[in-house]
């Protein structure tokens, strides 16, 4: 079954333009093609910007965006890395994609669109926000999630084609999906411009390092300490004490 729908998504706050496209799919390609391990009864993606996990055979198909992944002819996974919004943080950068996505892929459904609550999902090193999106004409179903981690942003796509409901199973294998993404460091990460702007304008500032992430966090560090920031341990451990976080936090000399 193909669909051709194109949904093009303009992210100005990202600077860059976000195309996500529902599947045309096409006739698989055989296993020694795919760009994939096998282990057992899952296929396992481990690419430079990104790494995560799938139920069963998948191949990885031709795509002019980003990487596409398939298996059989009823079931997509598509995903693209973006930078985050300049100014802003990665997870208002995700949360703001989710939104924008979700609402443009259900407006371009004809008929018997339902779109579920946006929630957000914590995870050490990774905050994403998760939606579930079912149209009738044409019939799919889409699992949508957009990530933060590392100074960037990921959209990952998780389309079932032909069907207007998933059932429990295929729930649950989608949720484990999202649960093995992890967005990978690019060498040499840059501290947010969030934080920057912040070392500029405040006296003071603090962070999540396992919500940055290794790399941006020794970004960040470095940043602060070639200011001769002074690290504030009572800061971190008040604040903390308030909001359960693990934080690290500096004031200047």
């Amino acid at each position: 079954m193909r669909m051709p729908l194109l949904f093009t998504v303009v992210a100005p706050l990202l600077g860059c333009a976000h195309q996500a496209t529902a599947p045309a799919l096409t006739k698989p390609a055989t296993a020694a093609s795919a760009a994939a391990g096998r282990v057992g009864d899952v296929t396992r993606v481990d690419r430079p910007d990104i790494a995560f996990e799938l139920p069963g055979a998948w191949t990885q198909q031709p795509s002019s965006e980003g990487a596409r992944w398939q298996r059989g002819e009823q079931e997509q996974v598509l995903y693209t890395v973006l930078p985050q919004m300049e100014g802003l943080d990665g997870v208002s950068s995700a949360e703001k994609l989710a939104e924008v996505n979700g609402s443009v892929i259900a407006q371009s459904c004809t008929r018997g669109v339902r779109v579920g609550p946006l929630a957000r999902v914590d995870r050490p090193g990774l905050i994403s926000y998760r939606l579930t999106l079912s149209c009738e004409e044409p019939r799919f179903v889409l699992t949508l999630v957009a990530a933060a981690a590392a100074g960037r942003v990921v959209s990952f796509e998780h389309f079932h084609v032909g069907v207007s409901a998933l059932t429990p199973e295929a729930e649950r294998a989608a949720t484990a999906i999202s649960d093995s993404l992890r967005v990978k460091p690019g060498a040499g990460a840059d501290c947010p411009p969030a934080v920057l702007a912040q070392m500029d304008q405040q006296p003071g500032l603090c962070f999540e390092p396992t919500m940055l992430g290794d790399a941006v966090t020794t970004a960040c560090v470095h940043e602060i300490e070639q200011r001769l920031w002074l690290r504030d341990i009572p800061t971190a451990t008040a604040i903390g004490q308030q909001t359960k976080k693990q934080l690290v936090c500096y004031r200047r000399p």
